[in-house]
């Protein structure tokens, strides 16, 4: 049986005790960071079916490591920033799509009917 010194059992308690607040941390966040989300909270936080983020996750930022997904802040602020934001196109910033618009025809002058094919006796 050894026996420690007073310094020792002094570190000793400082690192049990750190150790406790690494725990405690864990267990109140389930053992993820702060800043990460799962798809429920994900979709909760935007309004939006977790069905939504799942078909399209390839085009949103996010995490993996397995079949685990999660999103962090830097992820969601990404997200916001470039899948989430649409700009409305105007006929002013447009600009005309054919000759026949910029010369003043009517915009639906171009369009053709679609070619109704072979009707298929069934």
């Amino acid at each position: 049986m050894s026996t420690r010194t007073l310094p020792d059992l002094a570190e000793l308690a400082a690192e049990l005790a750190a150790l406790r607040a690494q725990v405690a941390e864990l267990t109140t966040t389930g053992g993820r960071d702060r800043d990460r989300m799962t798809y429920a909270q994900y979709a909760a936080e935007l309004g939006i079916e977790e069905s939504w983020l799942r078909r399209h996750i390839k085009r949103l930022h996010h995490h993996k490591a397995g079949r685990c997904i999660w999103f962090t802040a830097e992820d969601r602020a990404r997200n916001a920033a470039e899948v989430f934001h649409h700009r409305p196109v105007t006929a002013s910033s447009a600009g005309p799509t054919s000759a026949s618009t910029a010369a003043g025809a009517h915009p639906l002058s171009g369009l053709v009917p679609i070619p109704r094919g072979r009707r298929r006796a069934y």
